[in-house]
């Protein structure tokens, strides 16, 4: 699991996205939740596939297949959108690892484990037969290992009893080393499931497939002929069952009902109960899942989606396409105050990183559904975007004093001193507000999405429009770099260049901005290329003096001369790739960088080298002040010494911190929203309890 990033989806039709799940060639699947607090596993098509008719039509087909089927052992289908943009489905979400994870981790199930796991896969197929499909596709990665039992998966390539040939000639549809003889030539029936669901039980009680490891003309070769490997299975029952179902003639296998009386003759007919029927490590695994899953969401509201959750009689007045902000009295609701320090949730376990002190919240206050920007911080307010919203917020209390409406989910917010702000949405406007009063002053349309903070230097706004409907691992995602007048939002130029990240930075009359290749430096003055540098996939670029500062994809950090684009040193900082801008301390004799895993790391500028490393499963670029660094990710948020990598606090969030609400840092507070529309201030120099676990 991973947290969200800036160019992940937040609302996937009804169901509220929370976090990464994993990503395969065809799409990405998200951990979500519906609106009455259930955990889903969205399915999202790459858009390269879905403007495919073909692989739509096959989409199409695989909703329709799961709404078919049922039964205790299969992932129920609870909605799907063939038609969208970018086609979609929803399932159970099954806590648990797949079969192949379980197994490659910690080895092959005991014997009574196998013969639970193949009475629930037989149940499963049994089920899936009687809706009239065939699975074609059984497997270990389709087996995932739940609490009550397994679950059978993805019916992607699963089509109707009797349509036996489908695909295009000389196309074969199966997995090696799992496939039955016949689907070589295209015909598939309940049979093959048998088969598959024989092999699957090989591999789960031995390690290995029935036809050993090597590459796919040899695993073919020996599926036509040669006998199946059954020498490792330990129990002669079962091994005699299992070669049954390896039998080279469909006709002569049993039928999925006679497996599954065998094999529930075993253990009896009662089904799984927790995950007793799987070995120690297995369920330990499940319990470290459940535990690192974002906590479960309140109910939506039509009202609540409108206007977010409007706190002692916030109103949004929108009339003759004029936006007005109501601003609240001082009579009206106050933010939930804080006690002296803050305790996280007994539920929640302690992360990796051993913190001897919990943060202290000042106060909390509920801004909406779920924050959706960065907060912006000055004048003694709070500015922080939800879906729809910016609110206003006081610094000192938390307590809201004006909200302004926009056209969608605001994502970056900037102050500009006391005269402007300026904040970007997901629908690809950018707008100036009074911050006074929150009223709008102008609003420009910027294309695409713009999901990070505006940057303003010298009466110009600088933002990126990343273009919509491409893939959504940004592959090819091409970026509008825009720059606007500050005062009347007119355009002064715009730059199309190829990225994958919406920050950018400016400094010296230049506007650095990461490249999916390069990182490229434009004339602020004009949008004109000053300098091109190389880099595999760098993130985006901070500077200290003339120096900027970027990493890339190899885990290293350059540090590179400003005015002509070329690299001063390099220095290793992770085995892994570099995900985040860095952040340079005041002084300038540090940056700071979070990797692919969300380790924080520090190189140190005079020695030019990479010093501690913080493991705190960060997904936000790392902010700091007074001698801190602050990072965030997952449920909580850490500060650690900048000097000496100590981690000095943890404050653990109800919801969930992703990649768009970043936190915001002052001299003496940090503020950060969750995925539950909280939003919390926190004194930076931490609490004074022992932090929990």
């Amino acid at each position: 699991m991973e947290p969200l990033q800036s160019t992940d989806p937040l609302r996937i039709g009804a169901f509220r996205v929370a976090a990464r799940l994993g990503a395969g060639g065809m799409g990405r699947v998200y951990l979500a939740y519906s609106s009455a607090g259930r955990r889903v596993a969205v399915k999202v098509i790459h858009a390269r596939f879905a403007a495919d008719p073909e692989f739509r039509a096959r989409f199409r087909r695989e909703v329709t297949t799961a709404r078919a089927v049922g039964g205790a052992f299969t992932a129920p289908i609870l909605d799907a959108d063939p038609d969208a943009t970018n086609p979609w489905l929803a399932t159970e979400y099954v806590v648990g690892p797949s079969l192949h994870a379980a197994v490659a981790q910690h080895g092959p199930l005991n014997v009574d484990a196998v013969f639970t796991l193949g009475a629930g896969l037989a149940e499963a197929v049994a089920a899936i037969h009687r809706a009239g499909v065939v699975h074609r596709d059984l497997k270990p990665a389709n087996v995932l290992l739940g609490a009550d039992g397994p679950r059978v998966i993805d019916f992607g390539i699963a089509h109707p009893v009797g349509a036996t040939r489908l695909t295009e000639a000389g196309a074969v549809i199966g997995s090696p080393g799992f496939m039955a003889p016949e689907q070589l030539r295209g015909v598939a029936d309940p049979a093959t499931d048998v088969f598959a669901l024989g092999a699957v039980l090989v591999y789960a009680a031995t390690g290995e497939n029935p036809f050993g490891r090597a590459a796919v003309p040899v695993l073919l070769y020996r599926l036509t002929n040669e006998e199946p490997q059954l020498g490792d299975v330990p129990d002669p029952s079962l091994r005699d069952l299992l070669g049954r179902c390896l039998l080279r003639d469909p006709a002569a296998r049993p039928t999925t009902e006679t497996v599954l009386d065998a094999l529930a003759a075993r253990n009896g007919a009662a089904k799984p109960a927790g995950t007793s029927w799987l070995p120690n490590a297995v369920a330990a695994d499940i319990t470290r899942i459940l535990h690192e899953l974002p906590a479960e969401r309140p109910p939506l509201t039509r009202r609540r989606v409108l206007v977010g959750a409007a706190l002692g009689g916030v109103t949004v007045v929108v009339g003759g396409g004029i936006a007005a902000a109501t601003l609240l009295t001082d009579d009206e609701a106050e933010p939930t105050a804080a006690p002296a320090t803050s305790v996280a949730p007994a539920s929640t376990p302690s992360p990796t990183p051993a913190v001897t002190r919990v943060g202290r919240q000042r106060w909390r206050t509920k801004v909406g559904d779920y924050t959706s920007s960065g907060p912006a911080t000055g004048s003694g307010r709070v500015y922080v975007g939800t879906p729809q919203l910016l609110h206003a917020l006081d610094a000192r209390t938390g307590k809201r004093r004006w909200t302004t409406p926009g056209d969608g989910e605001f994502r970056g917010v900037t102050l500009v001193g006391d005269h402007a702000i300026y904040a970007s949405n997901a629908d690809g406007y950018l707008y100036a507000v009074d911050p006074a009063s929150g009223a709008r002053r102008w609003r420009r349309r910027v294309g695409g999405i713009a999901p990070s903070a505006p940057v303003v230097v010298e009466g110009v706004v600088y933002v990126i429009g990343l273009a919509t409907g491409q893939d959504s691992e940004g592959e090819g995602r091409t970026g509008d770099v825009v720059a606007v007048d500050a005062g009347t939002g007119s355009p002064h130029w715009t730059r199309t260049l190829t990225t994958r990240k919406a920050t950018i930075h400016v400094t010296g009359g230049t506007v650095l901005v990461a490249g999916t290749d390069a990182l490229h430096a434009l004339d602020a003055a004009g949008g004109a290329t000053r300098w091109r540098r190389p880099l595999a996939e760098p993130t985006p670029a901070v500077s200290v003096d003339r120096t900027v500062f970027c990493g890339d994809q190899q885990g290293a950090v350059h540090a590179i001369d400003l005015r002509t684009g070329a690299i001063l040193w390099t220095t290793p900082a992770s085995p892994d790739g570099l995900r985040t801008q860095p952040w340079a301390d005041p002084d300038g004799a540090r940056v700071f960088v979070c990797d692919e895993h969300g380790n924080l790391i520090m190189v140190d500028l005079a020695r030019r080298a990479a010093g501690w490393t913080f493991a705190a499963g960060a997904s936000n670029p790392p902010k700091g002040a007074a001698g801190s660094v602050v990072v965030a990710g997952n449920h909580s948020v850490y500060a650690v010494a900048a000097a000496s990598g100590q981690p000095q606090w943890r404050f653990d969030v109800d919801g969930y911190v992703n990649d768009m609400a970043r936190p915001a840092v002052t001299t003496d507070t940090v503020y950060l929203g969750d995925t539950d529309g909280d939003f919390y201030a926190l004194d930076l120099a931490g609490g004074s309890s022992p932090a929990p676990g």
